[in-house]
């Protein structure tokens, strides 16, 4: 029997699907190409309902870490640093105002080289439900845009994306048999898959 060219390929990921032939997911940015190797700034999310602002909040700093995290295991990793990035993020820090439009973070990162950057906010956070009280059910609501700062304008949004943690979890155990550390370790794994999620839409990614 012939075999087309894809054929042969089917037939080898059929062969070899224990070995790691896996499927490329593409990315939801730009048009499927995602970022690929440009230069990308993330901005530590804010927590409106907690009234903190960017750089002001840690689950939004630490999900900005994990997004850095998976990018740089996951894809080609391209973040600026420097004094030019610290000065971006104090004078975030300092704004005076209550939102950055796209062509203000066009003027803020002006002169470091960068293309994009990413800000957004966490709208809803927890680790219980109120309908589980004392069961671990960790998940947020998360919303993000990418302004091409070149351009000076929003060229990616995602509004009210729902991020859960459940998976491989015992969620159905109440927290006083999970241990006094149950809340901290899925708050952290939360914003783990805040970060990761990010970077998939992002990126592209292999699924597992």
């Amino acid at each position: 029997m012939n075999l087309t060219p894809l054929g042969l390929l089917l037939s080898l990921c059929i062969l070899l699907s224990f070995s790691g032939c896996k499927t490329f997911n593409k990315a939801k940015f730009n048009q499927g190409k995602g970022v690929s190797s440009d230069s990308i700034l993330p901005i530590p999310l804010r927590e409106p309902r907690q009234q903190l602002w960017y750089g002001e909040s840690e689950n939004g700093k630490l999900a900005v870490e994990a997004f850095k995290a998976w990018v740089s295991q996951n894809a080609e990793a391209n973040f600026p640093d420097g004094d030019g990035v610290l000065k971006v993020m104090q004078q975030v820090l300092d704004w005076p105002e209550k939102g950055i439009t796209a062509r203000q973070w066009k003027q803020i990162t002006a002169g470091l080289g960068i293309k994009y950057v990413v800000y957004g906010e966490i709208t809803d956070f927890a680790v219980e439900r109120s309908s589980k009280i004392g069961i671990l059910d960790p998940h947020a609501v998360v919303s993000y845009w990418v302004v091409n700062v070149e351009q000076g304008k929003i060229v990616h949004q995602v509004q009210d994306m729902p991020v859960d943690a459940t998976r491989g979890m015992e969620t159905e155990l109440p927290l006083t048999v999970l241990g006094s550390d149950a809340a901290r370790l899925a708050s952290r794994r939360l914003l783990a898959k805040i970060g990761e999620q990010i970077g998939k839409d992002l990126y592209g990614y292999y699924s597992e």
